[in-house]
Parts: C-alpha cells; sequence; structure tokens
C-alpha cells in the first residue's frame, strides 16, 4: 500500500499539458445508412511531454496514463466507408482527432477495417510559469472485428501514431522547440448492445520510445458508453 501511495501522489499533485488520448472505442463494422453514433468514454491517455526525458532504471519499464473523458461521433459517408471525430479534456489538455473508417475486408462474418486520423492538442488553462506544449500529427490504426453475434462484437487492433510537438518554455532562448515523436499500441476490446445503447470496455498496453532510447510501456484502457440513432 505504502508503495501504491508513493506512486499515485506524484500524479495528483502535477499538472499534465501534454495528454494524447490512446483510446479507440471503435469496431471494424461499418455504420448502416442514416445511423449516427454518439458515444461518451472515460480512458486513459500518454503524456508526449514525458517521452523527451531521460529514463531513471529504478523506474522500471511500465510508465502512467493520465484520465482522458472525451465524445466521438460518427457518421456513414458511402458504403463501407464513416467519418469518425472526438474532442476531449485531460488536466490541462484539450485534443480531438478526425478521419475516416475504411472497411477494406468483409468476409464470414469478419471485418477489418483502417482508421486514419489527424490529430490535434493544445494545452489550456496553464499558468505562466508552465510549459506550454502543443502537437499536430497522425495515426493509422488497423482493427479485425468477429460479428458472429450481433450484441457481442469483440475486436483486436494495432495503432501507429507521430507527433510533432511543441514545447514552449519563456526561460529557455529560443522559447520555443518542435520534436518528433512516435508510439504504437495494441488492444483489444468487446461492444456489447442493448438496442441502439451499447457499453465498449477496451484494454491494451502502449509501446512508448523515449528520446533517449529507452523503451516504455504504458498499460491502459477504456470505457464507452454509446448510442447508435
Amino acid at each position: 500500500m505504502k508503495k501504491l501511495i508513493i506512486f499515485v501522489l506524484p500524479l495528483l499533485l502535477l499538472s499534465a499539458c501534454s495528454i494524447m488520448d490512446i483510446s479507440l472505442q471503435e469496431t471494424a463494422m461499418p455504420l448502416p445508412g442514416g445511423t449516427v453514433d454518439v458515444a461518451v468514454y472515460e480512458g486513459l491517455g500518454i503524456e508526449l511531454s514525458t517521452m523527451l526525458r531521460e529514463g531513471d532504471a529504478d523506474e522500471g519499464i511500465f510508465m502512467p496514463g493520465w484520465f482522458v473523458s472525451g465524445f466521438k461521433l460518427g457518421v456513414p459517408l458511402a458504403y463501407n466507408l464513416d467519418l469518425n471525430s472526438r474532442i476531449y479534456l485531460s488536466s490541462n489538455t484539450m485534443g480531438t482527432k478526425i478521419g475516416p473508417k475504411i472497411v477494406i475486408s468483409e468476409r464470414n462474418e469478419h471485418y477489418l477495417a483502417a482508421i486514419p486520423a489527424f490529430t490535434a492538442m493544445i494545452s489550456r488553462n496553464v499558468e505562466q510559469d508552465y510549459d506550454k506544449y502543443a502537437s499536430l500529427g497522425a495515426e493509422l490504426t488497423l482493427v479485425s472485428t468477429w460479428a458472429g453475434n450481433p450484441v457481442v462484437l469483440p475486436s483486436v487492433s494495432a495503432r501507429f501514431s507521430y507527433d510533432r510537438l511543441f514545447e514552449e518554455d519563456r526561460w529557455r532562448d529560443p522559447p520555443l522547440r518542435a520534436y518528433d515523436l512516435m508510439h504504437g499500441g495494441l488492444g483489444t476490446s468487446l461492444r456489447i448492445s442493448l438496442g441502439s445503447l451499447y457499453l465498449h470496455p477496451e484494454l491494451g498496453v502502449e509501446l512508448v520510445p523515449m528520446l533517449d532510447g529507452a523503451i516504455k510501456l504504458l498499460p491502459n484502457g477504456s470505457l464507452g458508453l454509446g448510442l447508435e440513432l
């Protein structure tokens, strides 16, 4: 218990300013025509600025995540093509993602989809003495879903993310620096439907290369509640 308190207390005291949402909350199945998918979710995100720091051997291989609260919207554009968007908040961060979901294979009740997206994040409500962050980036997710039972849809996914992180430190010359960061994750999820309402728990792990060459793992998860209207 003492070790747990020592681990959690710094998370409660610090104000994270560069959180990227790493949840998926998607299946590979396309939305039916005329349907809108709306959902709220809670999950974990990665603080991009921690990737800039030198690793400490005593810290071990695992790194903590930060709580993320989000809202997502999906609309069908054409056959096997949807448009997904989301906005999320976490501590002193606000971010968004937008991109299509493209179903690339549908065979024997098995679906495979590619979900590319543009991402953006910015610090918010940050005091003058804190570093400020913003990022622009892109990600590509492949998700596979088995649809044998329409009530319970299991999925697995793999994602690669690139972020161009901008850091502003008013005490440094020059104050603005930019970094190219890459990370990726594997995940599994279940979408449990009851009519138009669904619950979507997911678990995964994020592979996080640090700027100094160390590799960290971030266990993560999320829980979504949505409606297909």
